[in-house]
């Protein structure tokens, strides 16, 4: 059972309020948003015959293009988080979760995690949708593609996402809301923040549901072990287990 006493996460001082939580979800509506503009300018250039080295190249594109944008959002995770944490409130990172305690059975536990999530929601897409449940692609990948998409897209950004959304937003809605309400309204944010990559039919049939549905387990995770360690762990299984599988 989740317990419901308003505590502060890893015994550590919550300095920060709702009004910071306020402004750093809204500087990360913006970001979305021109990450949108960015993904419609790829999507332009993809298209575009008469560019003749996209044309010939189309993995090395798409992977310098997803690199910058993901290299934005991090960018703008990085410095909300270093200026609250340790420029206003002159905080550890240790506040955020990145704490050492039970580091190696909260890695093991975010392997397991992760890997169980994605069985599920793979084994129950498959079920409603007839696709077989494993399908590898890697191999149609080129090598510096997977090298940067698995540095980006796992290693970094989920880092920063986890560290943003588990350490940063929940603490502060769990004090708030209680555990319960405060795992819901982050994994609610954290789900509404990722829409923006799919088309519409595609995001609330497929993509939102997932997508909530690992946010509330993360959340869980980083509410059970106090460690942000472990919710990345899982997250980084899940992203490498849908990437390649």
């Amino acid at each position: 059972m989740l317990n419901n006493k308003k505590i502060t996460i890893n015994n550590f001082d919550i300095k920060w309020s709702i009004a910071d939580i306020t402004k750093g979800i809204g500087g990360l509506i913006i970001v979305l948003f021109l990450l949108r503009l960015l993904n419609s300018i790829g999507q332009s250039l993809m298209i575009n015959e008469d560019v003749d080295w996209i044309a010939k190249y189309p993995f090395l594109f798409r992977t310098l293009f997803s690199s910058l944008t993901l290299l934005f959002f991090n960018c703008y995770v990085i410095i909300l988080l270093w200026y609250f944490i340790r420029r206003k409130y002159k905080l550890s990172i240790k506040s955020l979760g990145f704490i050492r305690v039970e580091l190696i059975k909260n890695l093991l536990l975010g392997i397991v995690i992760g890997t169980s999530i994605f069985v599920l929601l793979r084994l129950g897409y498959s079920l409603i949708s007839g696709i077989s449940i494993f399908q590898p692609h890697f191999e149609e990948e080129k090598i510096y593609h997977i090298i940067f998409v698995t540095f980006f897209l796992t290693l970094i950004t989920v880092s920063c996402e986890e560290s943003f959304y588990r350490g940063f937003c929940y603490p502060v809605f769990r004090n708030k809301f209680g555990v319960f309400r405060g795992i819901l309204v982050t994994s609610l944010i954290f789900t509404l923040a990722h829409y923006f990559r799919f088309d519409f039919f595609y995001t609330w049939l497929v993509s939102i549901p997932i997508e909530f549905v690992t946010a509330l387990s993360f959340g869980i995770l980083y509410e059970k072990t106090r460690s942000v360690f472990a919710p990345i762990t899982a997250h980084l299984i899940f992203n490498y287990l849908g990437y390649f599988l």
